[in-house]
């Protein structure tokens, strides 16, 4: 029988888990020979005649016991291994408690922008007691008030419009780069 014989020690493993890291090490590749010597929940130990290398032995103990040992280290005696912590139960999320301005079971609306039902009409001029400074704010307040209903309900020449425009604009754009790249070219003598 040719391998190496290596001492696999456990600390703190099961009688049925060591059963199933024995069951899982014969019945793999590389592995020649396992021989339990000691079966306690303290300490188990495993001469196993292997010609793995370590570190793929080391995996093949951990698959074999279906991921609930770990690696702890090499020593010179050979592989050390224990029972891998148990992950803690995942946490539910916390629970937020109900608004103050909400009566309690009900739910808050969620938040809609209302749109603007001021006339859109020209800026009406300032009376006697307004300064004339207002009348520009008002003017701008009114040309914003126009592009933001434009925007929000556009008409159906809108989009084709603007498509035409960058089409020219990139048009003419081309043609320039054109006309460009033609003038650097050698000129006759």
């Amino acid at each position: 029988m040719y391998g190496r014989k290596i001492q696999c020690e456990g600390r703190r493993i099961p009688t049925d888990v060591h059963d199933a890291i024995v069951t899982g090490l014969e019945k793999t590749n590389g592995v020649k020979q396992v021989s339990p010597l000691d079966i306690n929940e303290i300490l188990s130990t495993d001469w196993v005649v292997t010609v793995l290398r370590a570190n793929a032995l080391g995996q093949a103990i951990e698959k074999a016991s279906g991921g609930k040992v770990r690696r702890v280290g090499w020593t010179r005696a050979g592989l050390q291994y224990e029972m891998a912590p148990v992950p803690p139960p995942p946490q539910p999320p916390p629970v937020l408690p109900p608004s103050p301005l909400t009566p309690p079971g009900e739910v808050s609306p969620p938040f809609t922008i209302v749109p603007s039902t001021a006339p859109s009409g020209p800026s009406v001029a300032p009376t006697a007691g307004t300064q004339g400074a207002s009348t520009d704010d008002a003017s701008t307040i009114s040309a914003l008030r126009r592009i933001t209903v434009l925007l929000d309900n556009p008409p159906a020449w809108l989009l084709p419009a603007a498509i035409s425009a960058v089409a020219v604009v990139g048009a003419f754009v081309a043609g320039i780069l054109v006309a460009r790249r033609k003038g650097r070219g050698r000129r006759p003598d």
